[in-house]
């Protein structure tokens, strides 16, 4: 019976108890598992403090650089915990959700780096 591995999302003939196609894949899938199990409440907890200060600006008018801040912090939260969604983990595999996560984690550091700048600029 083919299978999807969890970790690679490579196709492997597999028994019914096994989720990865090799022994590294498996061990490295624990990892993540562990380490999402571990830190799943601090990286929701920090994602709605970067939602709040996304909503600031919203009530205070002042407060421009909260959007600045939101993306820095959204950038590293997930850089440091790139945890994907469950549907996409299931059809990519963890290995290149992770990698994906990532990527838009820079993107968000780089955009937050230089909005922040332009703001600071702006208002000297």
């Amino acid at each position: 019976m083919q299978k999807k591995c969890r970790y690679c999302a490579g196709v492997f003939d597999g028994n019914a108890a096994s989720e990865c196609c090799c022994a590294e894949c498996e061990k490295k899938y624990r990892s993540f598992s562990q380490y999402y199990k571990k830190y799943k409440t601090l990286f929701y907890c920090l994602i709605g403090v970067i939602l709040a200060l996304i909503l600031v600006p919203v009530f205070y008018r002042p407060a421009q650089i909260c959007a600045p801040i939101a993306l820095v912090l959204m950038g590293l939260t997930l850089f440091v915990f790139p945890f994907g969604t469950i549907g996409n983990n299931r059809k990519k595999g963890i290995k290149k959700t992770v990698f994906q996560v990532r990527a838009l984690a820079v993107v968000a550091l780089a955009l937050g780096i230089g909005f922040g700048i332009y703001m600071l600029v702006r208002m000297l």
